[in-house]
């Protein structure tokens, strides 16, 4: 099934099924050059998805995919007036042709025929990221700090773990049985969303290019405002366990602190609102 809306020239359209997904993947695959395991892994996640929720938005030029996105559902969150379902954004890859003006018009139809959503983007490029703040997107109040490994000489660096330690989103404690007291999980082991302001710590890694090297880095997300919740112990732990140059950790800011870690949710109404990327296309990072 597909819902689409023409204009002169371009067709847009909304996919619900897996036959139509699969020719979107094909299409991200070949622009993303993936691999076929991880296109398999997108597949069986879209596939659980309620017939009703969109799993991907596409255009077509000539009757050819000329633009695609993938779209993750998340699960529900409150608002103020009524439970509102979360659309994640994934993947946005359009042919060079249609990049510019024709990637931004599909970017504001796709808000439009979305309207009824609540919608975030994890990991937008600098340019998706302007696009969609143009259109009404804001950061969500998240912060990033990086551990070890940096880009910037001298190319290792502890200062955000001193400032973390500092403002109380880790603690200090090294005792493992505080360590284990609170869980970590993967963030794929999680399976439903009602995360805002939640006591969960989860983690993921993946692998990046950093100076011409490709490495491990682990992702860790303190999703709670309580001071504490992630030991020194748990850090040291599971960077060990999982070989780890470089860690992120990403957690809610306290006010009067800058949002950078450029998590975008839809619409503005929600910009106070943290959504955990929980179901988001980050649950197929690296485990």
């Amino acid at each position: 099934m597909k819902s689409k809306i023409f204009d002169s020239k371009e067709a847009f359209e909304l996919v619900y099924d897996l036959d139509a997904l699969n020719e979107v993947l094909l299409f991200l695959k070949k622009g993303f050059k993936w691999s076929n395991e991880y296109s398999e892994k997108v597949k069986k996640v879209l596939s659980f998805v309620d017939k009703g929720t969109p799993i991907a938005a596409l255009n077509k030029s000539s009757g050819k995919i000329s633009i695609a996105i993938l779209l993750f559902h998340q699960g529900v969150i409150e608002t103020e007036r009524d439970n509102k379902n979360i659309i994640n954004f994934s993947a946005w890859y359009a042919i060079p042709s249609k990049r510019g003006i024709y990637a931004i018009n599909f970017a504001r139809k796709l808000v439009k025929n979305l309207d009824k959503f609540i919608l975030t983007n994890y990991t937008p490029s600098p340019e998706v990221c302007k696009i969609f703040k143009n259109i009404g997107f804001v950061e969500m109040p998240v912060n990033k700090k990086t551990i070890g490994l940096v880009k910037s000489f001298p190319f290792f660096s502890f200062s955000s773990l001193i400032k973390l330690l500092s403002i109380g989103v880790i603690s200090s404690s090294v005792s493992f049985f505080k360590a284990f007291k609170t869980k970590i999980r993967h963030i794929s082991s999680i399976a439903d969303v009602h995360i805002q302001d939640s006591s969960l710590v989860f983690y993921s890694t993946q692998i990046i290019r950093k100076f011409k090297f490709r490495i491990k880095v682990l992702n860790i997300y303190t999703m709670s405002k309580t001071p504490g919740i992630l030991t020194l112990a748990q850090l040291a732990l599971l960077a060990l366990k999982h070989r780890t140059l470089s860690i992120n950790i990403f957690y809610i800011v306290n006010k009067g602190e800058v949002s950078k870690a450029n998590w975008l949710i839809y619409p503005r109404s929600t910009q106070d609102k943290v959504v955990a990327p929980v179901g988001s296309e980050i649950s197929l990072y690296n485990t």
